[in-house]
């Protein structure tokens, strides 16, 4: 039975650096006039029981734009990718699931939560969604149970989550396209992804290109 907002965590992962973007991160990077990181967690919020960050390094800048969220800091050095953001929070959170999202990806389903669960086997194994044939391990639920697997992979240098999730028992969510053939995982990775993501808010269904 789906436990509901109380049952579930959220998480966004806000760790990257954004290279590809001009570096500083994504996360205060402006859409329709709100950062990534709002349009990120309004989307989140009512799924969940509450919304923990995770972050690289320096967390100041991001804080004002939190709202209730709770920060939780990747360490680990050097950077090792979404997995150390998943590792931090699943050591704090005190719910049974987590649900990760990243902070580049704005359009992502209001009913990702209950849908992932509803393909939870027994509460042991991570839930992946996957579109076009493709798994998004960064969105995803996660048991809390999982952090130790997770702990033990990074003291490995495997930092890779698609890497980590060929050796661990996992189930994937098949979402379809929505509104016109969007992508509901689509990510912002350069300048012009955000100028889509922008249209694509004014009514226009097609990405160019």
């Amino acid at each position: 039975m789906f436990p509901g907002r109380d049952g579930i965590t959220g998480l966004i992962l806000a760790g990257g650096d954004g290279q590809r973007i001009g570096g500083g991160g994504k996360a205060l990077l402006s859409l329709d006039g709100r950062s990534l990181l709002e349009h990120v967690r309004r989307r989140l919020e009512p799924q969940t029981c509450g919304i923990m960050l995770a972050v690289h390094g320096d967390r100041e800048a991001l804080i004002p734009f939190c709202g209730d969220c709770m920060v939780v800091v990747d360490s680990r050095m050097p950077r090792q990718g979404p997995m150390a953001g998943l590792e931090a929070a699943l050591k704090t959170v005190t719910t049974d699931w987590l649900l990760s999202v990243p902070v580049d990806v704005p359009f992502f389903p209001m009913d990702l939560a209950q849908r992932l669960f509803s393909e939870a086997k027994g509460g042991e194994s991570p839930v992946i969604a996957v579109n076009r044939g493709r798994e998004h391990p960064v969105i995803a639920l996660w048991p809390k149970n999982i952090v130790g697997k997770i702990t033990m992979a990074l003291d490995n240098n495997d930092r890779g989550l698609k890497y980590f999730l060929r050796h661990v028992s996992h189930v994937a969510v098949t979402f379809s396209d929505e509104n016109n053939g969007v992508d509901p995982f689509f990510n912002i990775n350069t300048r012009e992804d955000l100028q889509w993501a922008e249209q694509w808010l004014h009514g226009v269904t097609v990405k160019p290109g």
